[in-house]
């Protein structure tokens, strides 16, 4: 779960390439969801639902700037999330 969590914190701040990470991190939910969902089932949920969407408009061609910003603001509801259930 960290790993996942870093990549888009790198993503975030700028040291990780948008079109990487759009590529990378659908494929790294899915070879680790079954540990991810061991670690945390909730997280794993929610980390699932819009990401590979979000990672899917930015290669059919949406804005860079545009798709770093609706990864921070699906993390954001995501930590959100995740402390109102906690």
């Amino acid at each position: 779960m960290s790993e996942a969590i870093n990549m888009i914190k790198n993503l975030i701040s700028g040291q990780f390439d948008p079109l990487d990470f759009s590529y990378e991190f659908p494929d790294y939910l899915v070879e680790n969801y079954e540990e991810m969902l061991n670690e945390d089932r909730k997280m794993t949920d929610l980390l699932n639902e819009n990401f590979p969407e979000i990672c899917a408009d930015f290669e059919r061609g949406a804005n860079e700037e545009e798709f770093i910003f609706n990864v921070k603001k699906e993390y954001d509801l995501i930590l959100l999330e995740k402390q109102r259930v906690e």
